[in-house]
């Protein structure tokens, strides 16, 4: 069952459905998981979109493995046609907004949340 972000964002983009280009990543360290990510790939209105989250152990913040994991899904994204990466955090989370001025650019919601995008240029 969706959850209640997702049935909101369904209603947003009335086509929206899974699409088989999703990547699950995974960075370890002497057999710890230290920063997981997930790219889900939907079509809208508008193309294909991956939507990025991932995570970095507290410990192992600061180096750079977010903009790594971001840039792997955007690699990911570009070598299956998808012409956009999307990541989306709350305005309290402040490493994730760090990460996102990064990668990509930037729009405040009006809702708290701070979304990233990265448009690609796709080859037809």
């Amino acid at each position: 069952m969706p959850t209640q972000a997702a049935q909101e964002t369904d209603m947003h983009c009335p086509t929206r459905r899974p699409l088989p280009v999703s990547k699950s990543l995974r960075l370890c360290a002497q057999q710890h998981l230290v920063a997981p990510a997930q790219g889900y790939a939907y079509q809208d209105g508008c193309g294909r979109v991956i939507e990025a989250a991932f995570s970095t152990d507290a410990a192992w913040r600061h180096r750079g493995l977010a903009e790594l994991l971001f840039a792997e899904i955007t690699d990911h994204a570009l070598a299956t046609g998808v012409g956009r990466v999307v990541a989306q955090c709350m305005t309290t989370n402040h490493p994730m907004r760090a990460v996102l001025r990064v990668v990509a650019t930037v729009c405040e919601n009006e809702d708290g949340e701070v979304l990233g995008a990265v448009e690609l240029a796709v080859l037809a």
